[in-house]
């Protein structure tokens, strides 16, 4: 009688173990065959970010020596008549999370474009700063002085700077300029 008892608690907990294994190896094998495309297309959105930012570039060049703090990736721009400029992906934290973006600056430079590649701000507040009305300021511009915080979005704002500053930064540190 005991054992019937202990074989009446111990198949379910099989029949458990087997199902949670299988369900895990589905994931896995699912995130396998996923994971190449995935990383392919969020390569293609970062091509078309790069050639957004800083349009008429014949050819981006994965930098590769030292980053400034809050860059991610740096990619030197290359025209018909040589260095035409670089565009940095960089991340710094607004109020909810990463600012994550993709900021051009030219031969001089100064920034061509900013675009907004990931955020976790608050829809209608520190989104704000986030508009291309906001980023449209700093078009020009060699860093991020001079433009104020957009009322109500002092963090996002914040972090919209740092990485205008940390993109120029780099941009000297590439160029020595």
């Amino acid at each position: 009688m005991e054992n019937v008892k202990k074989q009446n608690l111990l198949a379910p907990i099989i029949v458990l173990v087997a199902i949670c294994f299988v369900a895990s190896a589905l994931l896995a094998g699912a995130y396998q065959l996923t994971a190449p495309v995935i990383a392919v297309r969020q390569e293609e959105e970062a091509n078309a970010a790069r050639e957004a930012v800083l349009p008429g570039v014949e050819k981006f060049t994965l930098y590769e020596g030292e980053l400034v703090q809050g860059v991610q990736d740096a990619y030197v721009a290359e025209g018909k008549d040589g260095p035409a400029g670089i565009v940095c992906q960089t991340s710094f934290n607004g109020f909810k999370g990463a600012v994550k973006l993709m900021i051009g600056l030219d031969a001089e430079g100064k920034v061509t474009g900013i675009q907004v590649m990931e955020h976790e701000e608050t829809p209608g507040v520190g989104s704000n700063a986030l508009t291309d009305e906001y980023l449209g300021q700093f078009a020009r511009q060699t860093g991020a002085d001079g433009i104020d915080a957009y009322s109500g979005a002092t963090f996002t704002s914040k972090a919209v700077k740092n990485g205008v500053n940390a993109a120029a930064a780099q941009y000297k540190a590439v160029f020595g300029k």
